[in-house]
């Protein structure tokens, strides 16, 4: 009987290794892992954007802090703002982004089920605009490795705060990403990640898909802090678009 408890467990620590932390082990992917309840926890994303084909000196540097709160087992709420500094050659200066709402609904966990599956829905408003994205979160943690996958769908309606007579435009965005991570430790985690996003005007001329991939790293130096570090390139060929992506997220609970 012993012996049987023994294997139970070890069983058990091989299939369902990953941390019960809500740390983000992606840099541009959205992961399957639920707060505690009353637990709360501030994520803050530094990313850096350079480098474009027509322009060298692009250089674009945005900040978002994210307040999240574990309500139930099976859902968390978050409240976020982000701003950012451009130098380019149409801006110079710092500016709002965006602030808003946004909730993740779990139907089924990535370590105990055969599959975890939550969705995600956020509400912002811009200077002069107003957002929605939703995303579809599928993970699975199983031995050493986390792999997940998002598809999304994001509709953002500029100009809802000019006048009518300016009048508004929609763009619509299809985003299928996804991110693969080999546990090392309970402290380390490092993989790959890999992100498109297509776009359209008005939700009916599709105007382009841009594609970053790069390598991914989360570390947990202590049980009340984690930090991922994401570098990823564009693979596509957008010359508007930046070229170069580094991400810096640092999570921590009280």
């Amino acid at each position: 009987m012993r012996r049987s408890n023994v294997f139970v467990c070890l069983l058990s620590v091989c299939l369902f290794p990953a941390t019960a932390l809500a740390l983000k082990p992606f840099a541009l992917v959205e992961d399957g892992y639920s707060e505690r309840v009353g637990q709360f926890e501030l994520e803050n994303t530094f990313t850096l954007s350079y480098h474009t084909h027509d322009e060298h000196n692009f250089q674009n540097y945005s900040m978002e802090h994210e307040l999240e709160y574990g309500m139930a087992e099976n859902f968390t709420l978050r409240v976020k703002g982000s701003y950012f500094y451009e130098k380019s050659e149409d801006t110079d200066g710092l500016h709002f982004d965006a602030g808003g709402v946004e909730g993740q609904l779990y139907f089924t966990n990535s370590n105990i089920d055969p599959v975890g599956i939550s969705v995600i829905a956020a509400f912002e408003f811009g200077e002069n605009s107003l957002i929605n994205e939703d995303f579809v979160v599928v993970q699975k943690d199983f031995q050493n490795w986390i792999v997940a996958y998002n598809f999304g769908l994001t509709t953002e309606v500029d100009g809802v705060f000019h006048s009518h007579d300016q009048g508004t435009q929609t763009t619509g965005s299809i985003i299928n990403a996804g991110g693969i991570d080999y546990v090392f430790s309970n402290s380390i985690r490092a993989g790959a990640e890999i992100s498109a996003e297509s776009s359209y005007d008005n939700w009916s001329d599709y105007t382009g898909t841009v594609i970053y991939a790069g390598p991914a790293i989360n570390w947990t130096p202590v049980d009340q802090l984690w930090i991922t570090v994401g570098f990823d390139w564009q693979l596509s060929n957008h010359h508007d678009e930046p070229d170069y992506l580094l991400t810096i997220i640092v999570g921590y609970y009280f």
